[in-house]
């Protein structure tokens, strides 16, 4: 059984390939204008690694897009939530 951080890694990925392609860039192209390197892009979109808020606010701006925008539909398959407990401060 496939544990939540991949399948949300999986997702991810999905979703910045179905982002990329709509837009008609290759792998190559997004990583630049990310600031990016293209195997990092083909990782992420494979579902490989983990991706940093940073990397993905990167690639948005590469997609001209908000990272509402990117997280949005991954929403309805992802409800994240946890006791809600107080915070000592």
């Amino acid at each position: 059984m496939e544990r939540e951080p991949e399948r949300l890694h999986r997702a991810v990925g999905q979703r910045l390939r179905e982002l990329r392609l709509r837009e008609g860039l290759t792998q190559e192209r997004l990583a630049t204008e990310a600031g990016l390197h293209f195997t990092f892009v083909a990782r992420v979109e494979r579902g490989s690694t983990a991706v940093t808020v940073d990397s993905v606010a990167a690639l948005c701006r590469a997609l001209n897009i908000t990272l509402s925008e990117f997280f949005d539909p991954l929403t309805q398959k992802f409800q994240i939530k946890g006791p809600r407990r107080r915070i000592a401060r």
